[in-house]
């Protein structure tokens, strides 16, 4: 692969391409808006897939799209759609090279240029960004929630025991309270080896109408916090205040909001040496040593599992009868139930 050819043809499509000494590293500098960004390269062995591009530092723009951060700056690995989507030219890496460069300039002009677009592409990787925030020593920090996330509700919180089986049991687990004494969350209550773990404290899951992007470091998450659960976002602006009233050392605040893909559920563990109220403002926080953790949120309820498995939610009334139930009839009721059929009735001769 021939680097020099490939930086004389970006050259020729008048892109500012430069090679560092060794020639192992590609530098494209765009100026957009009178600032200068830059994209760097670094080259591999052989071309096998679409050339992967970093964003660096110190391009002043804020926080972009489709940019995963480096965790420090507002540089990071750009992103532009599947990696299989293009076609690698493996005789003229030179095309690839300059398709891929296009694309990329493409993307972040607009990005820079239309402030709505990239915001909206931000919010519809909440859920990426998030996880990636939820990376710690101790691997991805995982919640379990059965709560559906439509309004504000009061939550059960149980922590995980390394005693139980089951990664599931491992997790945290939050159940809505109203379903402590829901029938027919029994076998959900099993499977978390609900009556197995240590005592549960109250914690709230909150519906807010509209959420800020996510926040790229965990440095930055307690000032996204605050910015963002505000009473003028919460759909019940009292919410907070009932959890409020209780000290302890940890409060779990479980929150959902509607994004361009749909809907988000996600959660934050607030914890202190010390006994004491939810924060309610960021210099509350730090005056009492308060530290903000951020979790993936593993949904549990109806609301998130029946469509993700094909099914609807409004088939959730309706009632079936299934006469006969031999192999036919048995994937039958599977396929029933998994479209989001409420009562299935079955009928047969046989046991």
């Amino acid at each position: 692969m021939n680097r020099s050819a490939i930086c004389e043809s970006l050259r020729e499509a008048g892109y500012n391409a430069e090679l560092d000494d060794e020639e192992s590293k590609l530098c494209i500098t765009l100026v957009l808006e009178e600032r200068a960004l830059s994209f760097i390269h670094e080259f591999p062995n052989e071309i096998l897939r679409v050339p992967r591009f970093d964003l660096a530092d110190g391009h002043g723009f804020g926080q972009l799209a489709h940019v995963r951060s480096f965790g420090s700056g507002d540089g990071g690995e750009f992103c532009i759609g599947d990696a299989d989507s293009m076609a690698v030219n493996r005789d003229r890496p030179d095309l690839t090279y300059r398709k891929t460069v296009e694309e990329h300039e493409s993307l972040i002009t607009k990005l820079v240029k239309q402030p709505a677009f990239n915001r909206e592409e931000l919010l519809r990787e909440f859920d990426a960004h998030w996880r990636l925030l939820c990376h710690g020593g101790e691997g991805l920090r995982e919640l379990y929630v059965a709560w559906d996330g439509a309004e504000t509700e009061n939550l059960l919180v149980k922590p995980g025991r390394e005693s139980l089986k089951g990664k599931s049991r491992k997790n945290p687990i939050i159940l809505a309270t109203s379903l402590k004494t829901d029938q027919r969350a029994a076998e959900l209550r099993k499977w978390t080896g609900w009556n197995e773990r240590l005592y549960g404290e109250s914690a709230i899951g909150i519906r807010l109408k509209y959420i800020n992007p996510a926040p790229t470091v965990a440095e930055s998450l307690s000032t996204w916090y605050f910015n963002t659960v505000t009473p003028s976002a919460l759909t019940c602006p009292n919410a907070l205040g009932q959890l409020s009233q209780r000290k302890s050392k940890e409060h779990w605040v479980v929150l959902s909001a509607e994004i361009p893909d749909g809907n988000t559920l996600f959660a934050v563990r607030w914890r202190s040496p010390a006994k004491g109220r939810l924060p309610m403002s960021e210099d509350d926080a730090l005056a009492r040593r308060w530290e903000v953790v951020p979790y993936r949120v593993r949904s549990l309820s109806n609301a998130s599992l029946v469509p993700r498995g094909g099914g609807s939610l409004d088939l959730g009334d309706k009632s079936v009868l299934l006469v006969v139930c031999g192999s036919v009839g048995s994937e039958v009721s599977c396929s029933l139930t998994s479209a989001g059929v409420g009562k299935l009735t079955i009928a047969d001769f046989d046991v």
